[in-house]
C-alpha cells in the first residue's frame, strides 16, 4: 500500500517545491551560488548543474548569463520572477523588529545535488524533459 502511495506523492510535488529543497541542501553544503557575480565565476569554472534564472532578471544579466550557461551546456530553469527565485535559494532580509522578508534574487545556480533526495530525482527529470516553471 505504501509503493502506491508514492507514486502519488511525487505527482503532487511541483518544480518550485522541488527547487526549494534542492537549493537547501546544497545551501547546507555550500554548493548553491546565488548573484550574478558568484553564479557566473562558477559557469566559467564548468561547476555547475543548472541555472536558475528569474524571467524579470536585468536584460544585460540574463544575456551574460545565458550565453555563458549555453557555451558550458550547463541547463537553464526559468523561474518567474525575481522574488519567487529570491524565496526558492533563502535570501531574505532581517528588520530590526524581527520581520524577514524575502529579497529577490535574479540568477543562482545549484554546483551539485549533495544527497540523492525525491526532489532531487524530480528536478533531474524535468531538466531531462527541458520543463522550466
Amino acid at each position: 500500500m505504501s509503493e502506491m502511495q508514492e507514486p502519488m506523492m511525487e505527482s503532487e510535488m511541483t518544480l518550485q517545491e522541488a527547487l526549494s529543497k534542492v537549493c537547501k541542501v546544497s545551501r547546507t553544503y555550500c554548493k548553491l551560488s546565488r548573484g550574478a557575480r558568484e553564479t557566473t565565476k562558477k559557469i566559467l569554472a564548468g561547476n555547475m548543474r543548472f541555472v536558475m534564472l528569474a524571467k524579470d532578471a536585468e536584460p544585460k544579466i540574463a544575456k551574460l548569463v545565458t550565453l555563458l550557461a549555453k557555451k558550458k551546456d550547463i541547463p537553464i530553469i526559468s523561474v518567474e520572477s525575481r522574488l519567487e527565485l529570491g524565496k526558492i535559494v533563502g535570501v531574505e532580509n532581517a528588520s530590526s523588529s524581527g520581520k524577514v522578508r524575502s529579497k529577490g534574487c535574479c540568477v543562482a545556480g545549484i554546483q551539485d545535488y549533495c544527497e540523492q533526495t525525491t526532489e532531487a530525482g524530480f528536478v533531474q527529470a524535468a531538466l531531462l524533459k527541458g520543463v522550466s516553471s
